[in-house]
């Protein structure tokens, strides 16, 4: 059987709209995980109360990337209301209501969110920004969600979905894994092959899992030539013209375990995860034909054995209404004609922005490469800054770090009493914490603590240690457990060479 140019082309850069779906699923449940996990320290990171008050932030270096709705006020009780929207447009995108409208507003408040303390941000953090920028472009709520049971948008005519949009996901997808490799430059990667043993030497980062692994040499020394190769030519697999569905399928399940392994050895928060959401769009016809549609056709048998039947039957009416208000209104030919007109107007808007960014988000990747002149003139940098497409993939790169350590923040109260203020423990000790990533709270806190550890940041160390005083004493009232200094150690420690 030949192959038209429309064939070679589904093949490649085609998506299924049901993995679509299964895209917003999977980034509307990360969003809400992200927001839960953070719910604890909300007060101590964003508002004027904790550890990066708005004036310090503002008149620092330039750290504010993005426009922040959150940075309009510093009440505990404004940052709590937009959190709560948030949380309420996540579940409306989870759900498919008003998908797109929901999408961009989810992702302002997104954007807002980093940007208001931009020195917890990691790898987690960019990449759910980028799948949530280029899943607002695609056709994410055609398929399993309210809008297509309300009748707001037309079913698919065909499962396969191709457009300009569809190839900017892939390429974004496929820039981070290649950028990703290339930027790993070092003789740890090229020369003597320990990039692996150094990354799973690092206590601050790794779990136990890793720590056990380390000692096999030839294990590490496999592993460090296989992650370099695998990120620069997997993603290839994600656009053969043939075999493309099981090629597909075969690069998402070794990038998914290669990210799992990432986060079973090293404490790497939700980045795993993110990694394996941000991925779901490219799972192709043959991963629903043999897994996705029969698990939900049991659930769904599963669920009428349970559910009241009156329940099923109002739902049933429900999405009835939504189909006939939609066949009624595409009846009306002077709305059908202004219909196709906008919508046509609008997708060659939005065709032609995604090409124009994916373009600009390529050049912007190259500007990070080592050793070359910028392709990206810096008149030009601040529409990644404003959109959110700003982006770096140099973990572990060029080399993994070999140095390590811990802190210890001493407090000493006015009795002479001495605590430890970080973590609350009323001992202080020098010696290495039993379990190194939980101690540093790698998630939130911990993050922020990382960064002060950089060179250069040493302006935000009094704003943060203010704060640790503050609860300190907030909590200890009586005039003699009030804190009278504070001393931050950072505790070095060299790894060894193998």
């Amino acid at each position: 059987m030949g192959f038209s140019g429309q064939k070679i082309a589904r093949n490649m850069f085609g998506l299924d709209y049901r993995s679509l779906a299964l895209l917003r699923i999977g980034l509307g449940v990360i969003l809400l995980i992200n927001l839960f996990i953070t719910i604890p320290d909300l007060r101590a990171l964003y508002t004027d109360e904790g550890v990066l008050p708005r004036l310090i932030l503002l008149s620092g270096p330039d750290l504010m990337v993005s426009p922040s709705l959150y940075l309009a006020s510093g009440d505990a009780w404004y940052v709590y209301m937009l959190f709560v929207i948030q949380i309420v447009l996540a579940v409306l995108f989870l759900v498919g209501y008003r998908t797109h409208l929901v999408g961009i507003a989810s992702y302002i408040l997104l954007l807002s969110l980093q940007a208001r303390n931009p020195l917890l941000l990691f790898g987690a953090d960019m990449t759910l920004r980028l799948g949530m920028f280029w899943a607002l472009f695609l056709p994410i709520g055609r398929r399993y969600s309210l809008d297509a049971m309300l009748g707001r948008v037309e079913h698919p005519e065909r499962e396969t979905y191709l457009g300009i949009p569809g190839v900017a996901y892939i390429g974004q997808v496929a820039m981070i894994y290649v950028f990703s490799g290339l930027l790993k430059t070092g003789d740890t990667w090229h020369v003597d092959h320990t990039a692996v043993y150094y990354s799973l030497a690092l206590d601050m980062y790794t779990r136990p899992l890793g720590h056990w692994l380390n000692q096999f040499d030839g294990l590490t020394t496999w592993l460090t030539i296989s992650v370099y190769y695998l990120e620069i030519y997997g993603p290839l697999l994600f656009i053969l013209p043939v075999w493309s569905g099981w090629g597909r399928l075969l690069g998402f399940v070794i990038f998914a375990v290669l990210q799992i392994g990432f986060n079973l050895c090293l404490q790497l928060g939700l980045f795993g995860a993110v990694m394996i959401v941000c991925m779901f769009g490219l799972l192709p016809a043959e991963f629903w034909a043999y897994l996705g549609e029969p698990v939900i056709h049991w659930l769904a048998d599963r669920a009428k054995a349970w559910s009241p039947v009156r329940l099923a039957s109002a739902f049933e009416n429900w999405r009835q209404r939504g189909r006939e208000r939609a066949h009624a209104l595409a009846g009306l030919p002077s709305a059908t004609n202004l219909k196709r007109k906008s919508a046509a107007f609008l997708c060659l808007l939005r065709d032609s922005a995604a090409l124009f960014l994916v373009i600009y988000v390529l050049f912007w990747n190259i500007a990070t490469y080592p050793g070359k002149e910028s392709y990206m003139p810096d008149k030009y940098v601040w529409i990644g800054q404003q959109t959110g497409l700003y982006q770096l993939y140099n973990l572990f790169s060029p080399d993994p770090q070999a140095d390590d350590g811990w802190i210890v923040i001493r407090g000493t109260l006015k009795n002479g009493r001495q605590i430890n203020a970080f973590t609350g423990e009323p001992t202080v000790t020098t010696e290495p914490p039993a379990d190194m990533p939980d101690s540093f709270g790698y998630q939130h806190m911990g993050r922020y603590v990382l960064f002060l550890l950089l060179p250069n940041e040493q302006m935000y160390f009094q704003p943060f240690l203010q704060y640790l005083e503050r609860e300190w004493n907030r909590a200890h009232p009586a005039p003699q457990e009030q804190i009278a200094t504070l001393e931050f150690f950072y505790l070095h420690e060299v790894i060894l060479k193998p």
